[in-house]
């Protein structure tokens, strides 16, 4: 996935445009890069994982992968995106976004928790040591990146999505309290009626119907209308 300036990309062959509808009710138009993948001698329409037969295929299908970095780098010197999003088996892609100055993002098709399960056995597991040391060459691009996107939500794995303690809490609502200013603290994931448990005395007239100096809303929040408000001085997210 690649993301323009103008949120389209340059085509090579097979444009097809699409359309999306923001806030604004503007339609902008996106247009779909179809780069070739690489001939190296595998059969007509394997071009993925899930379609090999073989180690060889599987083999081949490693180096066309490692290959494709010449098509993207083109496309990137034509096609000028801001940011690139690649799948975290494109290790090369962190070396060419950073040589086109755009941000790169690696995206998990996989949950958090498979992330997190993949993280600890770089850490404490080095099992079968040619898949660790590919493991390994994807971390420190993982490390180089922007940012993670995860192909996962809340429902699906609750108790693996950003959620604080009870201690972190409590830390969080002392920084708000030491640094003297005026917030809005938007909390989600952590029960009014577990309060008690993490904040700090005189923390809750702080947050009270009363009070000028803090407001607590439990649950969503329009953040595009508070972000938007001229009197709001800074901005501190999870992950959000």
């Amino acid at each position: 996935m690649l993301i323009h300036h103008n949120l389209s990309t340059y085509c090579q062959k097979n444009t097809k445009r699409y359309f999306l509808r923001g806030d604004t009710g503007r339609a902008v138009a996106i247009d779909i890069a179809v780069v070739p993948f690489p001939d190296v001698g595998l059969p007509p329409g394997v071009e993925s994982d899930t379609a090999v037969t073989s180690e060889e295929e599987r083999g081949k299908l490693f180096q066309a992968i490692q290959r494709l970095s010449e098509p993207f780098d083109r496309f990137m010197a034509e096609g000028r995106p801001d940011a690139v999003v690649a799948d975290g088996l494109l290790t090369w892609s962190v070396d060419a976004a950073a040589e086109h100055g755009v941000p790169r993002l690696v995206f998990f098709g996989t949950s958090v928790f498979a992330r997190s399960c993949t993280d600890s056995m770089l850490r404490n597991n080095p099992k079968r040591p040619g898949h660790w040391g590919f493991f390994q060459t994807m971390n420190a691009a993982d490390q180089r990146s922007y940012g993670e996107v995860f192909n996962s939500f809340h429902e699906l794995e609750p108790d693996t999505l950003s959620r604080f303690s009870p201690a972190e809490m409590r830390e969080l609502a002392r920084g708000l309290d030491l640094s003297g200013k005026n917030f809005v603290w938007v909390i989600k994931g952590v029960a009014d009626i577990d309060a008690p448990k993490w904040m700090p005395k005189g923390f809750a007239s702080l947050i009270s119907p009363c009070s000028e100096y803090g407001l607590t809303v439990w649950g969503w929040a329009p953040q595009m209308l508070i972000l938007n408000h001229p009197a709001v001085d800074g901005f501190v997210t999870h992950c959000g």
